[in-house]
């Protein structure tokens, strides 16, 4: 299932999501606010830069303030641009 993430969503408890977003202070809330919301089983976290200290100091933050750290199973930043490229040809 496809979602994107300054859009609604409704929670999937049972699901895992997987991120693939810019590390943006707009993305960074909007994350904290999943958290917060308790909308997925667990969280895989793919940044496409990499992502600032602070901003991942906020997330991590987060994730002890809503106690969801063992959800957390996977953060990684920067992928090639060409497969970056790639991947926005891909899209609708």
């Amino acid at each position: 299932m496809y979602r994107v993430i300054d859009s609604e969503r409704e929670q999937i408890s049972d699901a895992a999501a997987v991120y693939f977003v810019m590390p943006s202070p707009e993305n960074i809330e909007r994350i904290c606010n999943d958290y917060k919301a308790q909308l997925y089983e667990n969280y895989y976290f793919n940044f496409i830069t990499p992502i600032p200290r602070d901003m991942l100091e906020k997330l991590a933050n987060a994730a002890v303030t809503y106690n969801c750290v063992s959800q957390i199973s996977k953060v990684s930043q920067s992928v090639s641009s060409s497969l970056m490229g790639g991947l926005m040809n891909e899209l609708p």
